[in-house]
């Protein structure tokens, strides 16, 4: 017995639609947060650093320990923050605003999301920097 055409339409229509709703659900297996993984200190935070310059950071950790974010001083300028993040919690990152303003950035991140350290530069000094996952 032959099958109809309708029929034989109607089967691959709901074999397409089948196989792009298992195409779209799929889970990649990361988070909704970035990075392709599980990082324990992943999330944002923010703070204050101070010394010879002081102002307000901001940073997003995502799932690979990969951070990235914004300095900005207490005058309103504005520089990138970037760096990683170990599995133990120490942030390793640079804050530059321009091709010779930078400054590094050394801090740990305790369990409980609180942000310690210090940040220099050869130029212009350093301080301390402190902060808590928001």
């Amino acid at each position: 017995m032959r099958f109809p055409l309708i029929f034989k339409s109607l089967c691959v229509s709901v074999l397409l639609t089948c196989c792009a709703f298992f195409m779209l659900s799929c889970d990649s297996g990361g988070s909704d947060d970035g990075g392709g993984g599980d990082h324990p200190f992943q999330g944002t935070y923010s703070g204050v650093y101070n010394g010879t310059y002081s102002g307000t950071w901001s940073l997003r950790i995502d799932g690979a320990g990969s951070a990235s974010g914004t300095a900005i001083e207490s005058d309103g300028d504005e520089y990138s923050l970037t760096g990683q993040v170990s599995e133990s919690g120490r942030l390793d990152a640079t804050v530059a605003g321009g091709s010779s303003d930078y400054s590094t950035w050394t801090a740990t991140i305790d369990a409980a999301g609180n942000v310690s350290g210090r940040w220099s530069n050869p130029l212009w000094g350093g301080g301390g920097v402190s902060g808590s996952r928001d």
